[in-house]
């Protein structure tokens, strides 16, 4: 749980904050979990401090993945030109 809390807390370089508004330089968002059985008898549990401190990671470009989207984004860009 540290480790999946740990990435799902990371800054994120596409989501870069101003300086005032005293975030950080990048968005960083907190998490919560719940544990249990089934969905009707979930708990919450406290998500465990990082030992270290969190870096930002350059997760790439936003671009489209799928072959749908990158005909579409090309399309998209013919229409701006």
């Amino acid at each position: 749980m540290e480790i999946v809390a740990g990435v799902m807390q990371r800054p994120s370089l596409r989501l870069p904050c101003p300086a005032a508004w005293n975030l950080g330089p990048h968005l960083a968002i907190g998490v919560s979990a719940k544990v249990g059985r089934s969905w009707d008898k979930m708990e919450k549990v406290a998500v465990p401090e990082l030992a270290v401190p969190i870096t930002p990671i350059d997760d790439g470009p936003t671009l489209p993945r799928e072959a749908e989207d990158i005909e579409d984004w090309q399309m998209l860009r013919r229409v701006v030109a």
